[in-house]
């Protein structure tokens, strides 16, 4: 069996071929820098590249190993007895910190390079290697080899040349004619992290909490976001889930066992659930609630046009923080679009901050490595709802959406947690006694929760897969449920409630700790709807209440506080 291993060394750099043998031991080396008189003044890589493989089809070997360069050796092959021809076989390179990372170390087989070459039109390091692997080889296998791997060679002495102004020229004119060509020629547009996830460098081991963050687009979802604000960072967050449901319809038919087809013919089903800790009414008003406290909180929300996207970002190594990114290009992003809020909460009890929790239905989700706003650049995630096509409208993402200051006003002043001392609740006593809410002494409540769901309905027709709306069913019902320890019974009678149809207001402070309003809770018109009592040995007398209320476009619950945008 014969093994060609060649790199496009030049004359300059074939002292280097000495170093091969103490790498790998007894082989018979072929390096083509008689092919390469013309570098480094010719910069075309994949030119060189193809000077390797013509190379290969003059000696015939068996495989071809191509290294990704001068910079580059052979550490490890692996028993080519085992490999299959068919197949494309990618490497790596181990680098100075001994990390093995992508490159465009390959391993071909006769039947590949004497039938495959690459493109000459890309001139620069990268995209004439996604060219090559990508499009060139689109119908061919392709698998990662562990037992595939290069070396870092020591840096050149003198350097051959600066190469780094040159690729500055040529990075986005090989860029465009990469996602043009790979468009024509597989239909879709090219897409990094479900393409090359196996081919790329592999910059981080897991994902935690610091190196992720979550931003929230203007409304409507499917415009173009390019403005210095049109993304905003919401803050505090606790956790954040995605789930993704695609229903398959398999319907079954007469005369047959097997089911008639097997096909995705309605949307996903895609909800987020965030959580975050409550310190003013910041995130309402970015998530688009009308946090004002003039009117609903769901009042803008009771009009089309409403639907946001939601922004995972995640930083590029695992020694990162999200929140210090500066540079977004090159960072992975979860996408998700047309986000419907679906339900708020609000919580708070004795020995924990106050917290807020938000739900989500969502009609679209994306995987995206961000390359900026330019003509490749990355696509909102959103359904256009106006005619059930995927917008094409692109985002912006800086260091400058990372800063709250610059479209949130009092944002030094707010307070970093709300405390459970720092709750104030301005309640009724309810006409049919039992628990005390009000009184000189505070009432001894240690929780409570106030909770809405949304009901939607999908605004469905012809001539679209998606709904053209999911409209509020208004009006809806919130519940506030308290907790709390028992202590002085308050007189009454349940069956007043047959000639009594009182509503209360109850009104939430969660304050700072200099005495100013952090967020502001206020519920209209609220009936007691469930009391009860529970006692057991060596324990207090607690009670657990539900109070519910009505929620409609212009009243029910208003939430404000010292926020604003700007």
């Amino acid at each position: 069996m014969k093994v060609l291993i060649s790199s496009f060394m030049t004359p300059q750099a074939s002292h280097r071929y000495n170093f091969f043998p103490k790498v790998i031991g007894n082989f018979n080396y072929f390096v083509a820098s008689d092919l390469c008189e013309n570098f480094p003044f010719d910069l075309n890589i994949a030119a060189l590249k193809n000077k390797c493989i013509k190379a290969a089809r003059m000696t015939k070997p068996d495989w071809l190993v191509l290294l990704s360069g001068i910079d580059a050796s052979v550490q490890k092959l692996p028993d080519f007895r085992n490999l299959d021809e068919n197949i494309l076989y990618l490497g790596k390179k181990i680098d100075v910190a001994g990390i093995p990372e992508g490159c465009s170390h390959w391993l071909l087989s006769k039947k590949i390079y004497m039938n495959h070459s690459l493109d000459e039109s890309f001139t620069c390091y990268g995209w004439d290697d996604f060219d090559f692997v990508h499009n060139e080889c689109k119908d061919i296998q392709k698998q990662n080899l562990d037992n595939l791997l290069a070396i870092d060679l020591p840096p050149e002495d003198p350097p051959l040349v600066s190469r780094f102004s040159y690729c500055q020229e040529v990075f986005d004119q090989n860029k465009d004619r990469f996602f043009k060509k790979y468009k024509d020629l597989h239909g879709c547009d090219f897409v990094f992290w479900s393409s090359v996830i196996s081919y790329m460098q592999l910059t981080r081991n897991r994902v935690i909490y610091a190196g992720t963050d979550v931003l929230v687009s203007d409304a409507p979802s499917w415009s173009g976001q390019t403005g210095a604000k049109s993304l905003k960072l919401l803050k505090r967050i606790q956790s954040s889930s995605i789930s993704v449901n695609n229903p398959i319809t398999r319907p079954k038919q007469i005369g047959s066992s097997d089911f008639a087809f097997e096909k995705y013919i309605n949307i996903p089903e895609i909800e987020v659930d965030l959580n975050y800790i409550v310190s003013d009414n910041s995130n309402e008003l970015l998530l688009g609630f009308n946090a004002t406290g003039n009117e609903s909180f769901l009042k803008n929300m009771a009009v089309s046009g409403q639907d946001r996207n939601l922004f995972f970002l995640i930083a590029d190594t695992n020694d990162q923080d999200a929140d210090s990114l500066t540079d977004m290009v090159g960072n992975d992003v979860f996408a998700v679009g047309n986000t419907f809020l679906t339900n708020y909460s609000l919580s708070a009890q004795v020995g924990s901050v106050a917290n807020a929790s938000t739900s989500f239905a969502c009609l679209n989700m994306t995987f995206q490595t961000y390359n900026g706003t330019g003509t490749n650049g990355s696509d909102v995630p959103a359904i256009n709802l106006t005619n059930g096509v995927k917008s094409t409208g692109k985002y912006l993402l800086t260091g400058a959406n990372m800063v709250t200051s610059n479209y949130l006003s009092n944002q030094n002043s707010k307070p970093y947690a709300i405390r459970p001392g720092d709750i104030t609740l301005e309640l009724p006593q309810t006409f049919m006694g039992g628990i005390r809410y009000s009184g000189e002494i505070p009432a001894t409540i240690s929780s409570l929760q106030i909770n809405v769901p949304i009901e939607r309905r999908d605004l469905l027709g012809f001539g679209s897969n998606y709904p053209y709306d999911k409209r509020i069913m208004f009006p809806l019902i919130g519940t506030v449920d308290f907790n709390g320890i028992f202590d002085e019974p308050v007189t009454g009678d349940f069956s007043n409630i047959f000639n009594n149809d009182t509503a209360y207001s109850l009104n939430f402070n969660l304050k700072n700790y200099d005495g100013a309003t952090g967020l502001r809770v206020e519920i209209l018109n609220a009936r007691i709807e469930n009391q009860s009592f529970n006692i057991s040995i060596e324990d207090n007398m607690t009670f657990q209440s539900k109070f519910s209320f009505k929620i409609f476009e212009t009243d029910g619950m208003r939430i404000s506080g010292a926020a604003r945008l700007i």
